[in-house]
């Protein structure tokens, strides 16, 4: 079962497979029953892999399928629970990969959140306070409100580079330490941000 990603069949687009449905006689399988019980109208297009059998049923044949045939019922059903829990389980990772991964770290006045030539396992927002950024071409503090949304140098997060600066905290500071298995969740969230390090590098 497969369904296409673009608009149209025109669109040069190739499919989207889907799932790998198998059936025995004595383990049968339905497809396109969701779109009698539904709109009436298919989602995916159905292609054959090896020689298949089929019965093919009127819409209104599922109904007595249903009230009728039992065997037949308890497999529809159990389709409906595979199917259910493939959905759940598409959430679920879905979820996983938008969610950021983040902690709350406070620094006090004088300690350090990162330190130039360190690996970039972290990025940092900057919620509250002063942080202060060292460079070899000299130093300058900031507050949340002077960073692009909050962030103490992304840059190295998202080369997967080492730290290019040294940031220390001049006032208590409250910051997000987001890790890097969150990158994408990132860059979903914060386009503008990444657009802003890519022009700024060309």
């Amino acid at each position: 079962m497969c369904r296409g990603n673009g608009p149209g069949p025109d669109a040069g687009s190739r499919p989207q497979a889907l799932a790998i449905i198998s059936a025995t006689p004595a383990a049968p399988a339905f497809l396109g029953e969701m779109a009698p019980l539904g709109a009436g109208s298919r989602s995916a297009t159905v292609r054959c892999s090896g020689a298949v059998f089929t019965a093919v049923l009127p819409p209104d044949a599922l109904e007595t399928v249903v009230n009728e045939l039992h065997f037949f019922t308890r497999c529809l059903c159990r389709q409906f629970a595979d199917r259910l829990r493939e959905a759940n389980q598409l959430i679920k990772d879905y979820q996983r990969q938008n969610a950021l991964q983040a902690d709350l770290v406070v620094k006090q006045p004088g300690q350090t959140i990162f330190k130039a030539g360190d690996p970039a396992a972290n990025l940092f927002q900057l919620v509250e306070g002063v942080v202060r950024l060292e460079t070899p071409a000299g130093q300058k503090s900031f507050t949340a409100a002077q960073l692009p949304d909050g962030f103490l140098d992304p840059g190295p997060f998202f080369r997967n580079a080492p730290c290019e600066s040294t940031a220390v905290a001049e006032t208590t500071a409250m910051l997000v330490a987001i890790s890097n298995q969150s990158m994408k969740a990132v860059v979903r969230r914060y386009p503008q941000l990444l657009i802003g390090l890519y022009r700024e590098k060309t």
